[in-house]
């Protein structure tokens, strides 16, 4: 996987989005290879899980368990994350 496959999925998964004003999709490309993607969602809350690359990063430890998953990997999305 490249880098310009990589925004392609985060391009592609933004449309998914269910959020109204503003379509952001994120993909995480693990050190291992292995990939997700995933959107924002429009349900605002004060966990910031409604931010695509905030669901992204939660969603895998969901699936993996496994915190250092993270090491090496690299984070693409389609618009700059919230402070």
């Amino acid at each position: 996987m490249n880098h310009i496959e990589m925004m392609k999925r985060a391009e592609g998964i933004a449309k998914t989005s269910t959020c109204p004003s503003r379509q952001v999709g994120a993909s995480v490309l693990l050190d291992n290879g292995q990939w997700s993607s995933i959107a924002n969602d429009c349900e605002y809350n004060s966990t910031n899980n409604h931010h695509a690359e905030a669901r992204l990063v939660r969603w895998n430890f969901v699936l993996h368990g496994d915190r250092g998953q993270f090491k090496g990997a690299t984070l693409y999305t389609t618009c700059r994350p919230c402070v």
